[in-house]
């Protein structure tokens, strides 16, 4: 999680390492007023996810209801995207550290408080027809195959 909280602080410039000096620099005002700093990393990555862009917001909440791991392809077929977009749309929540990489062409969030976070960004109310629209997406994609066929499949 320090990485973390190092790659966040240096990617909004609170933070920096001199070469001249020789030593990081910082201003620990700056990085409480606008990081809302606390003791726990997580709290701070998972108040990232609301700075992030709508797009990716909206992107991670599908993510979060596939799973705190979800499937590339399975994302990418809710939102309609290719591979290729699927990776460059998915880049900016890698680089907050949301979420990352996994195998096989999966994603995982970066800690559960993370993923419950994500999880929030879609009310009570909305997730019945989120997920009927993910249900509808992936049935067509799997051309309402049943799920013995699909076991090695990319959805899961």
């Amino acid at each position: 999680h320090v990485h973390q909280l190092v790659g966040l602080l240096k990617s909004e410039k609170l933070v920096d390492y001199s070469m001249a000096m020789l030593k990081w620099t910082w201003d620990i005002t700056r990085i409480r007023e606008e990081t809302m700093l606390s003791d726990n990393v997580v709290d701070v990555v998972v108040a990232r996810v609301d700075r992030l862009p709508q797009e990716a917001r909206e992107w991670l909440k599908i993510g979060s209801l596939l799973g705190s791991r979800f499937c590339g392809f399975a994302l990418s077929t809710v939102l309609d995207l290719d591979k290729i977009d699927l990776a460059t749309a998915l880049r900016t929540s890698m680089e907050s550290g949301v979420i990352e990489k996994g195998k096989a062409g999966t994603y995982k969030f970066m800690h559960e408080k993370i993923y419950r976070g994500v999880l929030r960004l879609s009310r009570e109310e909305e997730r019945p027809e989120l997920h009927k629209k993910i249900g509808v997406a992936l049935w067509a994609a799997t051309e309402g195959r049943p799920l013995h066929e699909l076991e090695n499949s990319a959805i899961f």
